[in-house]
């Protein structure tokens, strides 16, 4: 509801429409994090706490952006 009324400003647009777009980004979102997770923590041997910081950023700031660009843009 915030991302939709307050960060987007996008109150116009229906549920039906910003709600699916929304839960595939998150979705994609978390797998993505998790198998980046797995691969610094198995692989590249960074601790798991901060492996975790290093990815909250990029993902957060990536997942804003598909958000803005697609779950939350007016129909053209």
């Amino acid at each position: 509801m915030l991302n939709r009324h307050w960060t987007f400003r996008a109150g116009h647009l229906a549920h039906a429409s910003v709600g699916p777009r929304f839960a595939v980004v998150q979705i994609v979102a978390i797998g993505v994090n998790t198998a980046l997770l797995v691969l610094f923590v198995d692989d590249l041997h960074v601790h798991k706490i901060l492996a975790q910081a290093i990815l909250t950023v990029p993902v957060l700031a990536v997942t804003f952006f598909v958000n803005r660009a697609w779950s939350f843009a007016a129909a053209s």
